[in-house]
């Protein structure tokens, strides 16, 4: 009997919003990966999935031609052959991970989950019908799935000087946090603004990345992080209702996501800020004062309507 593993993608910009004009697809369904030695466990994943290095090794070697034995699906759906490589072999690791896996048309949600010491992330690489497309150096990605397909993600090994460099006794181990914003009611507009570390100092403009077809997102990375440390980080958006404010997230693995979704705002919001130079919060104010001080004059004018009558 054929087993089928549902995943769900990894990201939502936040739980709370639905983007409206975005229409909802059903989750990939991968098939288990080949072996078990060491477990991890995506964010917001119903699986387990898992990983060992020198598998990823013998995996990237036996990687060939997708596999043309895989029985069609009996309830009508369309599933692809997807095959994830790394580039060179060992370097990283991905979700899904490396190999054949059997997925279900639509939306697949592919990332970056760790990176070995010595190697940096460079990007994906997408082949589709004997093309090369060039897919990014976001770590993180939506990828449409209508046929079969290579992803290879490409890592780059760190250049170091010749001198002799002093190694500490105890290593730290270090990591990353990827910021991703996107704007949840206008998503063909990407967040812009700052975000600052308060513990590093370090400050990052986001940049307008397109996750998938007209759909951008804001994205920054805090590199050489303390693992099992809790970081603050402060943001501020120029754009849309020009939002501000703060959270805290803990390095528990070598790359950490934080996505969040925003209102745009409506355009008589975003103009009486730029014309009062009111804050966000003003605007609401304001907006409460002006339904308080109409209320009574309805009122009033439906009284004496009805009265005419």
């Amino acid at each position: 009997m054929e087993r089928v593993y549902t995943i769900l993608p990894p990201f939502r910009p936040d739980e709370i919003f639905d983007i409206p004009g975005v229409p909802k697809e059903e989750p990939s369904n991968l098939e288990p990966p080949p072996s078990e030695p060491e477990t991890f466990q995506p964010e917001n994943a119903d699986i387990t999935i898992t990983y060992d290095e020198q598998q990823a090794v013998e995996q990237q070697k036996a990687v060939g031609e997708p596999q043309p034995n895989i029985p069609p699906s009996t309830s009508g759906e369309v599933y692809h052959t997807v095959t994830v490589s790394v580039n060179p072999a060992g370097a990283g690791t991905t979700y899904p991970p490396v190999g054949v896996h059997r997925v279900k048309e639509g939306s697949l949600t592919i990332q970056v989950m760790s990176v070995k010491s010595g190697y940096v992330f460079k990007r994906w690489k997408i082949i589709c019908d004997n093309m090369i497309i060039d897919g990014g150096s976001a770590k993180f990605k939506t990828v449409r799935v209508v046929r079969d397909m290579v992803i290879e993600a490409l890592f780059e090994a760190v250049k170091t000087s010749d001198e002799p460099v002093f190694t500490p006794p105890v290593e730290i181990p270090s990591g990353s946090v990827v910021v991703d914003f996107a704007f949840y009611d206008k998503i063909i507009i990407a967040p812009t603004g700052t975000v600052t570390c308060v513990e590093t100092g370090q400050s990052k403009s986001l940049t307008p990345v397109e996750v998938a077809p007209n759909e951008w997102h804001g994205q920054c990375e805090f590199t050489g992080l303390e693992a099992g440390k809790t970081y603050t980080f402060k943001y501020q958006l120029t754009n849309g209702l020009r939002l501000s404010d703060t959270f805290s997230i803990t390095v528990k693995r070598s790359v950490e996501y934080y996505h969040r979704g925003f209102p745009y705002g409506s355009s008589a919001s975003i103009a009486l800020m730029s014309v009062l130079h009111l804050e966000p919060r003003q605007v609401k104010e304001l907006g409460g004062v002006i339904a308080l001080v109409a209320a009574p004059v309805v009122v009033v004018s439906a009284l004496a309507y009805a009265k005419k009558r």
